[in-house]
């Protein structure tokens, strides 16, 4: 990036705004096309629009919601796994978390520590999706609410440390 200070906020700007307009959007069609009472027996609302507006092709829907599904997690744990090599880098992780590979200089090891965990979680809560789905999201964003936490109080604890990026608090 050739000027952060100039191109993360209009990122955020635009994306945040793109997101919550499709979303709106979105909402905005399923209370047009489906009844409340539709909309609380549907296990999944984005499926039953599909049904009711798409015909044929309606089996497109789930496929879509499988992708972004699928994005979600590869961005979380790719995320995540990265978390893991900071924190073994640090000393909080085992070592062998914070190795990286020669080859392609990424944090290999904590790759797959997460891609594991993931796949024990799957087979210890197979039959409650929708439990590990919720689990999941909870600890994302408990680490992140942590995150933001620390940089709050660093910022207001330790004003004189140097800060390449620096953005106003309210």
């Amino acid at each position: 990036m050739k000027r952060p200070s100039r191109s993360l906020p209009l990122a955020i700007v635009i994306s945040l705004s793109l997101i919550t307009v499709i979303y709106v959007t979105a909402n905005l069609a399923y209370l047009a096309v489906l009844t409340p009472d539709q909309l609380i027996a549907s296990h999944a609302v984005a499926v039953t629009f599909a049904e009711r507006t798409m015909g044929p092709a309606a089996f497109i829907m789930p496929l879509f919601v499988a992708i972004a599904i699928f994005g979600s997690m590869n961005g979380e744990v790719l995320s995540m796994s990265r978390a893991a090599f900071t924190g073994a880098s640090e000393g909080h992780f085992p070592s062998a978390l914070a190795m990286v590979s020669a080859t392609r200089l990424t944090p290999v090891p904590s790759v797959l520590f997460m891609g594991i965990c993931t796949v024990v979680f799957q087979q210890l809560f197979t039959n409650q999706l929708d439990y590990l789905i919720e689990l999941t999201g909870f600890a994302f964003m408990s680490i992140v609410l942590m995150a933001i936490g620390c940089l709050l109080y660093l910022r207001f604890k330790q004003p004189q440390l140097v800060r390449p990026l620096k953005g106003e608090t309210i």
